[in-house]
């Protein structure tokens, strides 16, 4: 909108009166618009141009953003992630610690118990299996690989062709090739996927001499 204002002017031959009216402009106000934006001036002398000012907004159908100061967990970033499965799963190892509890014979007569603590690790990019063994000198057992790492189909009664992350529980045995394991315990980052990737939560961990205590000889 333009108003008028006066202004001095120098003596000029011929010039009678020593003002004049000069057109100026007042910068207009913000104004909104249908869509939610708002219009700002430009800011430039004499100009008409109004800008458009954007005001930030979810927009329909994307993801909920979380509260103003609120936090995300670590996996429930990674389980809303667009990053791609494979990508975001190329290093991802979880794991499992149990014991198989068996009789073997020494010196063709005599049946020993033998305890052997075991290690299991899910890789989740492809679903795979992979259990060691823990080396225990002072019992005799050499460390090292019981079952190279490969999928492992479903015991009988499972859900799907093979067995997954979601399948093991801690207190629960679990048999595997002929393997008969009982599972006592996860590390926190497999506790913590399973709570809040998959619903999840693992029980709590069990000693070794807890679990034999617990387990029928």
């Amino acid at each position: 909108m333009a108003d008028f204002t006066t202004m001095p002017l120098p003596n000029v031959p011929g010039l009678s009166g020593s003002q004049a009216y000069v057109r100026s402009r007042t910068p207009a106000k913000p104004q909104p618009r249908e869509d939610g934006n708002i219009l700002a001036h430009d800011g430039q002398e004499g100009g008409d141009e109004l800008t458009p000012r954007p005001v930030a907004r979810r927009a329909k159908g994307g993801p909920k953003l979380p509260p103003r100061g609120g936090k995300v967990s670590a996996n429930e970033a990674y389980a809303a992630s667009s990053v791609p499965s494979y990508v975001r799963n190329e290093r991802e190892v979880f794991r499992f610690f149990g014991y198989i509890d068996e009789t073997v014979t020494e010196g063709g007569v005599v049946e020993v118990r033998r305890i052997k603590e075991v290690t299991l690790l899910y890789f989740l990019t492809d679903h795979t299996w992979q259990v060691e063994a823990v080396a225990a000198g002072d019992a005799g057992i050499a460390g090292g690989l019981l079952l190279r790492r490969t999928k492992v189909p479903q015991p009988d009664g499972g859900v799907g062709e093979y067995l997954k992350l979601n399948d093991v529980r801690v207190g629960e045995p679990l048999r595997i090739f002929g393997l008969n394991m009982n599972i006592t315990d996860a590390d926190e980052k497999t506790r913590a996927f399973s709570k809040d990737v998959l619903g999840v939560e693992q029980p709590v961990g069990l000693t070794l001499t807890l679990a034999l205590a617990l387990t029928p000889t």
